[in-house]
């Protein structure tokens, strides 16, 4: 591994991105996939709030294939010896960064929000489990999916926002990582 080259863009790196992201999309696409073709796993509360976490993760994957797709563009643009050419804001763009992202920013949030409701869920089964079966789930889940869609676009919102006008990063790739200076 080259030290000079950012460790977010190392072979090593993206080829467990790209694992991870497939092993994601497959899994969490197969529980979707179940969840929407038979009624039968659509009935159940927790079931509905496991295929909500499949989806978070979902979009979670496809955020981690679109980092390391996009730490390929990087690393095969300085490779080829063009990182001080004109086109080069256009790769260091923090709004590229943040775009990069956002799958994963609405993946976390939103996976978040779905695994509160279900660890209050699992309390409440067992704290009162007398008044748990009397309570309407259908509006219960409704809310709990605006929620999870509100904070995650909150979010996503924010990231843009937040972004500095006119700020260029000229010495490194965008990353989540702590990077090494040339």
């Amino acid at each position: 591994m080259n030290p000079s080259i950012h460790i977010g863009e190392q072979a090593p790196v993206i080829i467990f991105r790209i694992i991870i992201g497939t092993i994601s999309l497959f899994g969490n696409g197969i529980i979707l996939y179940i969840t929407l073709k038979f009624k039968k796993f659509r009935a159940t509360y927790c079931n509905c709030l496991i295929a909500l976490l499949a989806f978070a993760e979902f979009v979670l994957g496809i955020g981690m294939v679109i980092r390391a797709l996009y730490s390929i563009f990087i690393y095969e643009y300085i490779k080829d010896g063009n990182e001080n050419n004109d086109e080069e804001p256009l790769i260091y763009n923090p709004y590229a960064c943040v775009i990069a992202g956002l799958p994963q920013i609405f993946g976390i949030i939103f996976g978040q929000i779905i695994l509160l409701a279900m660890a209050i869920d699992r309390l409440l089964a067992v704290c009162r489990p007398t008044t748990y079966n009397k309570n309407s789930k259908k509006v219960q889940l409704i809310g709990i999916e605006f929620l999870a869609i509100l904070f995650s676009t909150f979010f996503c919102y924010y990231a843009l926002s937040s972004i500095k006008t006119g700020s260029i990063i000229t010495d490194r790739p965008c990353t989540y990582v702590p990077f090494n200076k040339k």
